[in-house]
């Protein structure tokens, strides 16, 4: 065997999430902290970050199986994205935050998304 055996491959929802984090990041990281919502939320720092998005898988809905055997069937996976903003600025400054964050997610091809990950 050569490498690092004790490594693991991303699972599908590694993937996505990560994705996610880079569309962010491409759209909005010079004014937000991107991240995957810690494991201990209760010690995530924002440090000297005016904004932030944390993104979190939230679960997964899945179709009946179709066929017998090894039958395919689908899954809709949710993920969050967690805004938070250290000042608003403004009565509508957090819907367009919100807005914006839709934006840049919205109609961008996420890698592992797609029906064939």
């Amino acid at each position: 065997m050569t490498g690092n055996s004790s490594a693991l491959r991303k699972t599908q929802l590694e993937t996505i999430q990560d994705g996610i984090v880079v569309a962010l990041q491409d759209s909005h990281g010079a004014q937000y902290l991107i991240a995957i919502f810690p494991d201990q939320p209760e010690q995530f720092d924002m440090g000297n970050a005016n904004q932030a998005g944390l993104i979190q898988y939230t679960g997964s809905r899945h179709s009946a199986p179709t066929g017998t055997g090894n039958g395919s069937q689908e899954r809709r996976v949710e993920f969050a994205v967690h805004l938070y903003l250290r000042a608003l600025g403004g009565s509508m400054r957090g819907a367009r935050e919100i807005e914006q964050v839709r934006f840049a997610l919205q109609g961008v091809k996420i890698q592992g998304a797609d029906a064939r990950s």
